[in-house]
């Protein structure tokens, strides 16, 4: 997943660091941090709500048929996380059983699995390191088909489902479409890769699209001079391209090419049909913290737009309607990357349409759907010396650090955000970051969509790592040793709590009496489990 990219970088050794058409641009906006322009494209038909924008013109029928089960890599396009359509709750969760599970055979740096499960009906689909597919069957775990790339990627990759196809990332050299049926390949789309560029994304598709990202790091490197990261949106049908956005506003790369590298987008984003706009959480800039001839990113001078912050563009065409960049000439690794929740306004919601972000910095922030103003932000987990904007020779301790944040997805329900924690510090000089994995700790948070106030925080007693996940009255989080937690929403109770015996490095998915638990992180039996109701 995402968050371990720190850590890969540093095996690497490379540099923290050309070319992409698209982009837009516009003005900072001193208040809220935003950029904004006008949005072109047009909206489709209205949404009933924000988590049933699945049932809107534009939703394949693949989401639409199997809208209660989890159908998308965050269930809807609000990118909620949330699902009141199953049988489990706080009352039988104990019951949770195992009913089967598949083995993964196919493993990566950061271990066999990252991505979010699909359950579409009687299907179930999930990809793991090495970029093979696998459709099982629901009932038993047992494999309908299976697509078999064996080509490792940094992660977090996944499938999305569309108009009797499966799309799915190509190791990090690009994107398949494989028939729904049978898992035959029917076209490729290769983007232009420089440097250390890679794309490794769980696709989103809408409106006859998918859309991707790039992002300046793969097996071949992280965050190499010259790479940056190009949101692209493909025609379903050929795997054409329709539009691209350069999520780095500088066609030289804020002055360095051969030094600087940034950007890109590693969730899917969320989409608002009303407003004809997806959004989207963008990765940060490089070198971070710098190099020993370019200290404390000196080589980048600036904010370096578009990086670590939520980009708004227009669906049909990819104009820019807004940036909120949430930490300028960012030194400290901290993407921004989490997928958007879009919130409606609502008896236990907002005054106002809301889009929530999160990341690696360790704060959520709520902004205006229209426009981006910024309308509170709320600080989880550890902070120190934060704030810095220059670093020295001697080392200092930061949280959150490089491996710190929130590195996987929150979930949203009834007015409450929950919100997965990392604990974990960093030592940085000016150019050089060390930390220990060993010394992470985790939490859930929940904040109230009003003004980001705590709730409450269940303390974890490793990195959570598995995202967020409410199920009725419950929410689930998860975390590297391989526990699962089930809390109850209304006061963070603990209600139930599994050992998997593999540590979680993707976000759970859950439909009518199943839990689905990805559980392959640094073991050496990985594998997708089912917990079942009896």
């Amino acid at each position: 997943m995402m968050g371990l990219l720190a850590l890969w970088a540093l095996a690497c050794g490379g540099d923290d660091g050309d070319d992409g058409d698209g982009g837009g641009g516009g003005e900072a906006q001193a208040e809220a941090g935003a950029m904004t322009a006008d949005a072109s494209a047009a909206a489709p038909a209205a949404a009933e709500d924000a988590a049933g924008s699945d049932r809107q013109a534009g939703a394949p029928p693949e989401v639409i048929t199997h809208a209660r089960d989890w159908p998308m890599a965050n269930r809807d396009y609000a990118s909620t996380r949330a699902t009141f359509d199953t049988a489990i709750d706080s009352e039988n969760v104990g019951e949770l059983a195992e009913c089967w599970r598949f083995a993964l055979p196919g493993a990566s740096v950061f271990g066999f699995v990252t991505s979010n499960p699909l359950i579409l009906g009687d299907l179930v689909l999930i990809q793991d390191m090495a970029s093979n597919v696998f459709a099982l069957d629901r009932r038993d775990g047992s494999m309908r088909w299976q697509a078999l790339y064996q080509l490792s990627t940094v992660g977090p990759n996944g499938v999305a489902v569309g108009w009797g196809k499966v799309f799915a990332s190509r190791g990090d050299m690009g994107l398949v479409a494989l028939d729904l049926e049978s898992g035959e390949e029917l076209w490729r789309f290769d983007p232009p890769l420089r440097s250390s560029e890679g794309l490794d994304i769980q696709p989103l598709v809408f409106d006859d699209m998918v859309l991707i990202s790039t992002v300046p790091a793969s097996l071949r490197g992280a965050y190499l001079g010259g790479s940056r990261g190009v949101i692209y949106a493909l025609d379903q049908q050929s795997g054409r391209e329709i539009w691209r956005f350069d999520t780095v506003d500088s066609e030289d790369i804020w002055g360095n090419a051969s030094v600087n590298s940034g950007g890109g987008a590693w969730y899917p984003p969320s989409i608002d049909p009303e407003r004809g706009l997806s959004y989207w959480g963008t990765g940060n800039p490089g070198p971070f913290p710098g190099t020993p001839e370019h200290p404390s990113g000196s080589s980048r001078p600036g904010d370096n737009f578009f990086t670590s912050g939520l980009l708004a563009l227009g669906l049909r065409d990819g104009a820019l309607a807004f940036f909120h960049q949430e930490r300028a000439h960012d030194l400290f690794d901290w993407d921004f990357q989490n997928p958007p929740i879009l919130v409606k306004q609502g008896l236990e919601g907002p005054r106002e349409d809301l889009v929530v972000g999160s990341g690696k910095t360790g704060t959520v922030v709520a902004l205006a759907a229209d426009g981006g103003a910024l309308r509170w932000r709320a600080e989880v987990g550890v902070h120190e010396n934060d704030a810095l904007e220059t670093l020295s020779t001697e080392p200092i301790t930061v949280s959150p650090g490089v491996f710190g944040g929130v590195l996987t997805p929150p979930a949203y329900a009834e007015g409450v955000v929950y919100v997965p924690v990392v604990d974990l510090p960093s030592d940085f000089t000016e150019s050089s970051v060390v930390f220990d994995f060993a010394e992470g700790r985790g939490a859930l948070t929940a904040l109230a969509i009003e003004d980001g106030r705590e709730i409450f925080s269940f303390a974890l007693p490793a990195p959570a790592l598995g995202g967020a996940l409410v199920v009725g009255d419950l929410v689930f989080t998860s975390d590297a040793n391989g526990g699962v937690y089930g809390l109850r929403r209304a006061d963070g109770q603990m209600l139930f709590h599994r050992d998997m015996g593999a540590g979680i490095n993707a976000p759970l998915a859950a439909a009518g009496s199943m839990l689905l638990v990805p559980a392959g992180y640094a073991t050496l039996e990985p594998a997708l489990v089912a917990l079942c109701l009896p």
